[in-house]
């Protein structure tokens, strides 16, 4: 997966990071050592030095909830909906036989 520095981040070895994109596109920051604070940079992928490192900065996975509702009719399913006030609305119109209250926990890139 790409590193994009827009999205949190911390590198591999989990420390502590901040790091703000040059005019050269490089990353020029901080990360966090047993001996305090490092100065540092690292290429715009996120790479410390020409090999796999323990300080390339890694995006930190944002935990997400998916809450909707969905009715269920004879012959398939209702558009999904984040309130269950229109979900009643649509199964009064659609005369759907149930409705389900879905909520899943997950990590953004992780599938559904």
């Amino acid at each position: 997966m790409s590193f994009d520095h827009t999205k949190p981040f911390r590198c591999r070895n989990g420390a502590e990071a901040g790091a703000t994109k040059g005019p050269d596109g490089r990353l020029y920051g901080w990360t966090m050592t047993v001996d305090g604070p490092l100065m540092t940079s690292w290429d715009s992928r996120g790479i410390y030095g020409n090999s796999a490192s323990a300080f390339d900065l890694v995006n930190i996975p944002q935990h997400r909830t998916l809450d909707v509702w969905v009715n269920v009719l004879e012959e398939g399913f209702g558009y999904p909906t984040k309130e269950a006030a229109h979900a009643a609305v649509q199964r009064n119109r659609w005369k759907s036989i149930a409705c389900l209250h879905i909520i899943r926990e997950f990590e953004e890139g992780e599938g559904l």
